[in-house]
């Protein structure tokens, strides 16, 4: 007799325990990198009112004990995949372990892995959680609505919109729950009337969520691409897509042809609340960046993503009611979560080795600075960024006092992604410039979004410093370095002599 009930519940909760654990153990030992310092110095700027909170006990009771902080994310992480796991089954209403597809894929995907690796997981952790709780206990209220699902929902919905900038959307997602999912059932509009009116209270309150540059519809719906290929391009790919834009506009408008297709054969409402939904959760988040190649700022699609996996799963439920089909879904979607396990097993690796090269360069920065006896900052060159998609940010590691950092102070000289393989050495100096030539396989994939040094000619500047493209050729790019900032003499630390990670 197959389990049913709380018994099959309980079930599907321990296996997606045991699915956190297979992914993410090997990542308690990461420390902080990239926003991390940032945010562990001074939660209060760089985070919302709820999510300073949170980051402000952990740094209290934990210190820099990283896989306490960790244990938090996997906790919050797990805590999302079991509201998924719900509102899927609410919402589709196929067999339960669709509900444990959606979740288990929402877990393993690539693209947010910051969310969970990030020592400062919180950030996209706490309103994710928030947003799914809300939406989960608004689903209940509305197929059987209890005293505690009416009362809790706007609780729920207000806690939720307080929890971060990019789920102050969510109203949107309720009103398509209501037209997709719920079409004329009960009394919508006294179910919306709360969530309404606490929406409109925090966009008077924050009037910046509206503001034109959060209207950008690239920023916006550009991103939900990599949730469904989470591999980020390649570095030749992200900047033909900068230098030619429309390219960006055909690929668009091939996805949305393929979805209209999609869903004239499926005919099912929920595939369409699901993708909607997703978008929706994009609205007024054009200025939050998500790098195309190494997808950092990914955190930002925790809640898209899981919307997106309940119009996934529900596609499935459609294919599933041709018999010949039923054993071809089962195993392909068995296959897709493997696929997912390993890209994300390899993203924590990743992340890993880039945390050892970070705490590396960290020490050797301390010792420098010892050695020199100087107060001021270093210049850091080169000034890496990113390695296999995980953010090293090496200045970054040194301009803020943290549990696990002192605040040295750091002048980037030239940031570049790291490989291996590059070489960096100084062919020209005096006082005004440095010539630099950068040698690697394939230098330009070295360079930075937007790619302003890609083309001879091409300059980029941040702190003061002025870089220049001056020659281009297969394996080595020639760059000029300017002080514009008059900034005081300080010994410079080659990242070179570190490394691989």
């Amino acid at each position: 007799m197959p389990m049913t009930g709380w018994l099959r519940a309980l079930f599907d909760a321990i296996a997606m325990a045991i699915y956190v654990l297979i992914v993410y153990s090997a990542s308690l030992t990461i420390g902080p990198l990239g926003r991390d310092y940032a945010m562990l110095a001074n939660p209060n700027e760089n985070a919302s009112f709820l999510v300073a909170r949170l980051i402000s006990a952990e740094v209290h009771f934990f210190a820099n004990s990283a896989w306490a902080y960790h244990c938090v994310n996997l906790g919050l992480l797990y805590a999302c995949m079991l509201l998924l796991y719900r509102l899927t089954n609410r919402v589709v209403r196929g067999p339960w372990w669709f509900g444990t597809l959606a979740a288990t894929l929402f877990m393993a995907n690539p693209v947010h892995s910051e969310a969970v690796l990030n020592v400062c997981g919180p950030v996209d952790l706490l309103p994710c959680l928030l947003a799914l709780a809300s939406l989960m206990v608004y689903a209940e209220s509305a197929f059987a609505p209890r005293l505690w699902s009416v009362l809790l929902s706007p609780v729920l919905f207000g806690l939720a919109i307080l929890g971060g900038a990019q789920i102050a959307i969510l109203l949107f997602v309720l009103i398509l729950f209501e037209l997709l999912v719920r079409p004329g059932q009960g009394n919508p509009l006294l179910r919306l009337a709360l969530p309404a009116m606490l929406s409109v209270t925090k966009w008077c309150f924050t009037p910046e969520i509206l503001s034109a540059a959060r209207w950008d519809l690239t920023g916006m719906f550009a991103p939900l691409y990599f949730i469904v290929y989470p591999l980020g391009f390649l570095p030749a790919t992200a900047r033909t897509l900068v230098a030619y834009p429309i390219l960006g506009w055909v690929a668009a408008a091939s996805v949305l042809i393929i979805l209209f297709l999609i869903h004239r054969k499926a005919r099912r409402p929920v595939i369409l609340f699901g993708l909607f939904g997703a978008a929706a959760t994009r609205l007024c988040q054009g200025d939050g960046f998500v790098d195309p190649v190494h997808l950092i700022g990914g955190g930002q699609l925790l809640l898209a993503n899981a919307l997106f996996n309940i119009a996934f799963v529900a596609l499935f439920y459609r294919i599933m009611d041709h018999p010949k089909w039923r054993r071809a879904v089962v195993t392909l979607t068995t296959l897709l979560c493997v696929v997912f396990f390993v890209l994300e097993l390899r993203s924590v690796l990743s992340w890993r080795q880039a945390s050892v090269f970070t705490h590396r360069f960290q020490s050797r920065a301390a010792d420098e600075r010892e050695k020199e006896r100087v107060d001021g900052s270093i210049c850091v060159f080169p000034d890496f960024q990113y390695y296999s998609g995980a953010p090293m940010c090496l200045s970054a590691s040194l301009a803020y006092a943290t549990p696990f950092s002192k605040a040295i102070g750091a002048v980037p000289l030239l940031r570049l992604h790291y490989s291996p393989d590059v070489k960096v050495h100084v062919t020209e100096s005096s006082d005004a410039e440095v010539t630099v030539a950068l040698h690697a396989v394939d230098p330009l994939d070295l360079l930075c979004y937007p790619y302003g040094l890609s083309t001879p000619g091409g300059r980029e500047k941040e702190a003061g410093i002025l870089i220049e493209t001056v020659s281009i050729s297969p394996e080595t790019l020639t760059l000029k370095i300017r002080d514009q900032a008059s900034l005081p003499p300080c010994p410079v630390l080659s990242t070179e002599i570190l490394g691989a990670p």
